[in-house]
């Protein structure tokens, strides 16, 4: 064990602590953590050292994802990767990074204190917030997204990367990029995981308590919001559903966008298959990678998905609500040859859309008779790449780019051909499950069910065809050039079919 990581040792359990009751156990668990928490923090607050801790455990997580062979030893790694990024972030980053990493070695024993974890970390750190609060801010996909460069550059400047051997940086440097380019799906690992640990909490959102008592204070009771189409839904609860009123009072606002990334797929993948009509066969709700086509597969010329889902991935199947998230950048492809709702075109390009945010309130709008009005995505739409690469998602330059991840190169080059007339093979859709969308907040509660299938078998979405995803990629291409930031990127040319 090096002198750096002395320091994040596993803790066992006493065999004195197993006679205890379970009040007793987690004072005992909380008060020998808070010992090895507090190391944690000091060692991560001293100028110079903190950055090299923080580098080699950067440094020495990503060389564990590039070595990771099957699917369980990347996301762990993967998981291990996100708390050393985390780790960068001055304050809290180190405490949080360790709480996480106790948790997730034994989670029976300390997932229950977590929260008193984290009270201890914002008294150490002199911040007054909740551990919900603390969690959505540490969790901020566009906040770390934009420190992710500089972090980069942290490790490249490191004593414990410049020991490496040439083909082993390489390797770390495309894996902390693949990391900075797949963030979401990086965030939803460590989400999926956190989701688990909440329900074991005593209290999620009172402030610092020191002694691990229960915290006074009371959790954020959710307002009722109304389903995607803008409809008051009641809640019916029965044997086979999640009533939403009762998922309302999860503490989901604490929840990083992340975790929905996985729900929004899968709820995308059904609406496709199912409202839409792309395809026919699939065996049955909710398999994953057990998932079978009773008839023929789908290809470029038998209509269904092309792209991969499941766990581990593969081709033409249906995302299950507990896999993790693809991260290709293209959410979905599918083959829409012979039916309807894709313009007549053979393949379609699917992007979706999951949000929890506060801000991401129902428009007054939507609940008017006879409304077809839609909330805008244009600011869903982020761009990527910098200098003259800059291009915008769900562009064509953007699909050309990230086509060959998706599906298989045979059948990424017809899609990539273009018609006799000149137009694209293909239509873009974008499906968006918004924070008032009661199909969001079934699949969510199912998630806290162990995605039960029979809990979340309605999959309702906001559809925007291919017009409307031409007009908000427009819209994001000229907030992108009135940045001044890219000139020359021709990815950022409006847009004329």
């Amino acid at each position: 064990m090096s002198d750096m990581d002395h320091y994040d040792e596993d803790l066992e359990l006493n065999e004195d602590e197993q006679g205890l009751d379970p009040q007793a156990q987690r004072q005992a668990a909380y008060q020998e953590a808070v010992t090895e928490l507090a190391k944690g923090i000091a060692l991560g607050a001293v100028p110079f050292l903190g950055q090299a801790i923080d580098a080699y455990d950067t440094v020495e997580s990503a060389i564990r994802v590039y070595q990771s062979k099957t699917t369980s030893t990347k996301e762990e790694a993967q998981f291990d990767l996100v708390l050393a990024i985390i780790g960068w972030i001055p304050g809290p980053g180190d405490g949080v990074k360790k709480s996480l990493r106790l948790v997730n070695r034994d989670p029976e024993r300390f997932a229950p204190v977590l929260f008193d974890f984290l009270r201890f970390v914002l008294e150490e750190c002199g911040i007054r917030t909740s551990p919900e609060e603390l969690l959505a801010k540490i969790f901020d996909a566009d906040a770390l997204r934009t420190q992710l460069d500089e972090i980069i550059e942290g490790v490249r400047d490191s004593g414990a990367f410049e020991a490496l051997p040439s083909s082993l940086q390489h390797g770390v440097i495309d894996v902390l990029v693949i990391a900075r380019d797949n963030l979401s799906s990086m965030l939803g690992i460590v989400e999926r995981r956190l989701l688990k640990w909440r329900s074991k909490q005593r209290n999620s959102s009172a402030t610092v308590s020191d002694n691990g008592q229960p915290a006074v204070g009371i959790k954020p009771r959710g307002e009722a919001r109304d389903n995607a189409d803008g409809k008051d839904t009641p809640s019916h609860s029965g044997p086979n559903r999640i009533d939403t009123q009762q998922t309302r009072t999860y503490p989901i606002e604490g929840i990083d966008n992340a975790i929905l990334s996985v729900a929004g797929e899968h709820i995308a993948d059904y609406y496709c298959y199912e409202q839409l009509g792309w395809g026919s066969g699939w065996e049955a709700h909710d398999l994953g990678g057990a998932g079978q086509w009773t008839g023929a597969k789908p290809s470029a010329l038998v209509a269904g998905k092309l792209s991969r889902g499941g766990s581990p991935k593969d081709h033409q199947k249906l995302f299950k609500l507990t896999d993790p998230s693809f991260g290709t950048g293209i959410d979905a492809v599918w083959c829409a040859t012979g039916c309807a709702n894709n313009d007549g075109k053979p393949f379609a390009i699917v992007d979706a859309k999951a949000s929890i945010s506060s801000k991401n309130k129902k428009p007054k709008y939507m609940s008017r008779p006879g409304n077809t009005r839609k909330p805008g995505i244009s600011r869903l739409l982020e761009g990527s790449g910098s200098g003259h690469n800059r291009v915008v998602q769900m562009s064509h330059e953007w699909i050309y780019k990230n086509i060959y991840r998706a599906i298989p190169p045979d059948i990424a080059r017809k899609v990539l051909k273009k018609l006799p007339d000149g137009a694209w093979p293909y239509d873009r859709h974008v499906f968006y499950t918004p924070t008032y969308s009661d199909s969001l907040l079934t699949h969510l509660g199912a998630t806290f069910e162990n995605g039960a299938a029979e809990l979340h078998d309605e999959h309702a979405a906001i559809h925007y065809p291919d017009g409307n995803v031409k007009n908000a990629v427009n819209k994001a291409k000229l907030r992108e050039r009135k940045t001044g930031k890219y000139p020359g990127a021709k990815g950022l040319d409006e847009e004329k079919q």
